[in-house]
């Protein structure tokens, strides 16, 4: 008997096995999504959400603009705000915001 066509057939079996017990691996995980999909859905219903596509919120400043400061009245204001000193104007930004 070849010892080389012996551990071939043993590789071949080991090859098998390994395939058969991903498969079920992979068809266990398809079931728990489904399950987990199911579940989702289910209490999206029960809270009166409609299931879709997941949007993040606009930024603020897409919501609401403060374009004040390119006005030219305001160029004063601009000119002693830019020379301030910046613990002083990271106050003031946080004010008017």
């Amino acid at each position: 008997m070849d010892p080389h066509t012996s551990t071939n057939n043993k590789s071949t079996n080991e090859t098998s096995t390994i395939a058969a017990y991903l498969a079920r691996l992979a068809a266990a995980d398809a079931a728990a999504g489904d399950r987990a999909t199911a579940t989702r859905l289910d209490v999206l219903h029960r809270r009166g959400d409609v299931p879709g596509p997941y949007a993040f919120p606009p930024d603020r400043s897409e919501v609401r603009r403060i374009d004040w400061v390119h006005r030219g009245w305001l160029r004063p204001v601009r000119f002693v705000f830019r020379h301030m000193p910046v613990g002083l104007r990271r106050l003031v930004k946080k004010a008017a915001t």
